[in-house]
Parts: C-alpha cells; sequence; structure tokens
C-alpha cells in the first residue's frame, strides 16, 4: 500500500510539472507568435514528443 502511494504521487507531481513546462512556454512564446491553436498545438506536440523518446530510453536502459 504504502510503495502504490509513492508510486501514485510521483506520477501526480510528474504530471503537474509538465504541465507547469507547458504553461511556462506558453507564456514565453507568446509575445513572438502569439497564443493561437497553432502555437499550443506546437508546445503539446513537443512535449508529447519529448515524452515518448525519454520513456522509450528509459526503457532500453532498464
Amino acid at each position: 500500500m504504502k510503495r502504490n502511494l509513492f508510486l501514485y504521487l510521483t506520477t501526480f507531481l510528474c504530471g503537474a510539472a509538465i504541465m507547469g513546462v507547458e504553461i511556462a512556454s506558453s507564456r514565453f512564446l507568446a509575445p513572438y507568435f502569439g497564443s493561437s491553436m497553432i502555437t499550443w498545438t506546437v508546445i503539446i506536440g513537443v512535449i508529447l514528443v519529448a515524452m515518448s523518446l525519454g520513456n522509450f530510453i528509459g526503457g532500453r536502459l532498464a
């Protein structure tokens, strides 16, 4: 039970950190590219690709 709680908490905190990175990057890019749907699409796409690559590389190393 204690191990599951630790894993759930870690997953929640990592998700919150990634959401913070998304919001921060959108605010950083807004003055240059605007806050359009295309900007949000690129930000979310880049984050998903980075997470996929990280999971793939981490899985290979494990």
